[in-house]
């Protein structure tokens, strides 16, 4: 959900619990979101690397 820019923690935790349906986590600050999001594509780089062995032990 758009949010404007500088609300306040209490008003984005507002927002959160006010949702129909709040995100199981929600990344808070201008940090938490690019950092996650590298991570998880390094982590999925990696796991596209090994795709190939990890679907040939699925076995036939």
């Amino acid at each position: 959900m758009p949010t404007r820019p500088g609300i306040s923690l209490g008003d984005a935790l507002f927002r959160l619990v006010d949702a129909l349906e709040p995100p199981l986590r929600l990344l808070l600050g201008k940090i938490g979101y690019p950092t996650v999001k590298a991570v998880y594509e390094q982590r999925l780089a990696t796991w596209e690397a090994w795709n190939e062995v990890s679907t040939a032990a699925h076995g036939q």
